[in-house]
């Protein structure tokens, strides 16, 4: 299994997102800089692993780019995948919402 960290492009501070090869997207982190996303998503989290190692068994962190694998082909998976999960209902009337505006 290939987990993907896709990011801004300029490689300078951003939100990093690691997909795996299928398209699902499993973490993010705001990073100020790409040289930091492997260790935020990834490589110092040993609770994710964990999880991930009993969910994939082995498995390889790249950067988008590290192999043929392209921003367009990752993107998407990741809408398919997005599209054949469930998603919560919309609220259906005004008592189901909640308005959080500060």
């Amino acid at each position: 299994m290939k987990l993907y960290i896709l990011g801004p492009t300029d490689g300078e501070e951003g939100l990093y997102t690691l997909l795996m090869e299928t398209g699902e997207g499993l973490a993010n982190h705001w990073c100020s800089h790409n040289s930091f996303a492997m260790g935020d998503l990834e490589a110092h989290r040993p609770e994710r692993q964990k999880r991930w190692h009993e969910r994939f068994g082995d498995y390889t962190v790249l950067f988008v780019g590290d192999d043929e694998v392209t921003v367009e082909h990752l993107m998407r998976l990741n809408e398919a995948w997005w599209q054949s999960i469930p998603h919560p209902e919309e609220p259906q009337n005004e008592k189901e919402h909640v308005d959080i505006t500060i």
